[in-house]
């Protein structure tokens, strides 16, 4: 669990230069100030690279990885929207487009990971056609 929490941490530190920039972005097209456009972006940004530590549980599912993930990001949405005063504001379809986002970014990671886990399964194949074993060293 501490190694979860370690690992948590060291991805929210990446995390924070991304949601910064963020912030920045929408600093310059708002008349908000930079601090209050700059801060909650960075902990946001943390937020969300942190939380994928839930993709390292072993024992979980990835749909239940991915349900948890969805659910403390959204959850800072929401948070930074109380927070920045402009979840009252917000119009039906932009949650909508969180979760298409979202959605996207999954289906990308899916694909990315399903083209991997392909790979490995042909050379595990390759490897027993030819008589090597995995521990042979071979």
């Amino acid at each position: 669990m501490k190694t979860y929490w370690r690992s948590a941490l060291f991805r929210a530190v990446f995390g924070v230069p991304l949601g910064v920039t963020v912030g920045l972005l929408h600093f310059m097209k708002s008349d908000a100030p930079l601090l209050a456009s700059v801060i909650p972006a960075g902990l946001y940004g943390a937020l969300v690279m942190g939380a994928t530590v839930v993709y390292d549980i072993e024992t979980w599912s990835l749909t239940r990885s991915t349900i948890c993930h969805l659910l403390i990001t959204l959850a800072g949405f929401c948070a930074l929207g109380l927070v920045q005063r402009w979840l009252a504001d917000v119009p039906l379809w932009m949650p909508i487009a969180f979760l298409a986002v979202y959605f996207f970014i999954w289906l990308i990671q899916w694909g990315i990971c399903y083209q991997r886990v392909r790979c490995m399964n042909r050379a595990l194949r390759s490897r027993r056609s030819k008589g090597v074993g995995i521990n042979d060293g071979g």
